[in-house]
C-alpha cells in the first residue's frame, strides 16, 4: 500500500475529530465567557466593603 493511500484513508477520520474538537472548544469558550460575565456581575452587585478577606501567599525560598 502506498503512503498516499494510507493518508487519504485516514483523512476523513481526522476531519471528523477536528470538527468535534472545534465544536467542543467553542462550547467551552462560550461557557468560560458566561462564567466570567457572571463573576463580574456578582462582583459589581455585591458591594459589602465590611466583608473583605485577607489573601495569603506562601512560596518556597531556596
Amino acid at each position: 500500500m502506498d503512503k498516499t493511500q494510507v493518508i487519504e484513508t485516514h483523512a476523513p477520520d481526522m476531519d471528523i475529530k477536528i470538527k468535534k474538537l472545534r465544536r467542543f472548544n467553542l462550547v467551552m469558550g462560550f461557557l468560560h465567557f458566561v462564567q466570567g460575565l457572571f463573576m463580574i456581575i456578582v462582583t459589581l452587585i455585591i458591594d459589602t466593603p465590611g466583608e473583605t478577606y485577607p489573601i495569603y501567599s506562601n512560596y518556597l525560598t531556596f
